[in-house]
């Protein structure tokens, strides 16, 4: 017999959850077409299953909730990026801040869950920005991934018979290294001695 009122009540529970409404003994009575204190007499000593579907269906709101929230905040954020990118400003969070009309503080506490965004885009902007000084010297610059202002990144020259070198961003954005066979001078940032 308590098998059977079990099943019952699960039954009632899951129809109520289809339906959208809370999990309590008024709306399990209202399915079950009884009343709510013949429900509670019924089944008073499942109390426990009830209370389970209840929290069940809390923690299901907070991580809809929760995820309204992320997703919100993601394109708010990606959207501040673009800004960024159109101003032809560095991605940090103090710009960001600006944009906003907040702190650096709170922006950096609203924005934390997403800050791999905010360091992704900051590595792509500096690729941007080396393929835009590889343009300048009407070369290009072969490497797809941003290694760091220290770490050399491979490099093409315009004459196609030239080969590809290695030079760090730093180098070529602040002292003008380029190719080593069209500036022979400039390979180790020295002038050659005449022999």
């Amino acid at each position: 017999m308590t098998t059977q009122l079990e099943t019952s009540l699960k039954g009632y529970i899951e129809q109520c959850i289809e339906k959208g409404d809370k999990v309590n003994f008024r709306n399990l009575a209202k399915i079950a077409d009884i009343s709510t204190r013949a429900m509670s007499k019924e089944y008073g000593s499942f109390f426990h299953m009830v209370e389970n579907a209840q929290l069940e269906q809390k923690l299901e709101q907070e991580r809809a909730h929760t995820a309204k929230v992320f997703s919100i905040l993601q394109k708010t954020l990606l959207l501040r990026i673009a800004e960024l990118r159109q101003l032809k400003l560095t991605i940090s969070y103090p710009n960001i801040a600006k944009l906003e009309g907040l702190t650096t503080q709170r922006v950096n506490t609203k924005y934390k869950p997403l800050s791999h965004l905010v360091e992704q885009s900051k590595l792509e902007q500096k690729l941007e920005i080396a393929r835009a000084t590889a343009k300048r010297f009407g070369g290009e610059l072969l490497d797809q991934e941003w290694k760091g202002p220290r770490a050399k990144l491979t490099w093409k020259c315009c004459i196609k018979n030239h080969e590809s070198f290695q030079q760090t961003a730093w180098q070529v954005e602040n002292e003008y290294k380029w190719c080593p066979e069209c500036h022979p001078r400039r390979r180790h940032g020295r002038p050659s001695k005449k022999s």
